[in-house]
């Protein structure tokens, strides 16, 4: 291997305690406990919106764990 191939598009990186802090928010607005990919998706969207400075705008996370394409 030669080395690690640049992310495609604008990515959001995520570690492991934001993670666990969208967990948290979550639990704590809904009380249920969501699979790994919502909460990855919500890390990301805080991340997104933060790094980006957005306000006043309705914004969704959508977590999906699959290989497969989807289809509409």
């Amino acid at each position: 291997m030669t080395g690690a191939r640049p992310l495609p598009g604008p990515t959001q990186v995520q570690d492991a305690y934001e993670v666990c802090a969208a967990i948290k928010d979550i639990f704590d607005d809904t009380r249920t406990i969501v699979e790994p990919a919502g909460a990855l998706a919500l890390a990301g969207l805080k991340s997104y919106v933060a790094s980006r400075g957005v306000r006043g705008r309705r914004l969704a996370a959508q977590g999906r764990w699959s290989t497969r394409p989807v289809r509409r």
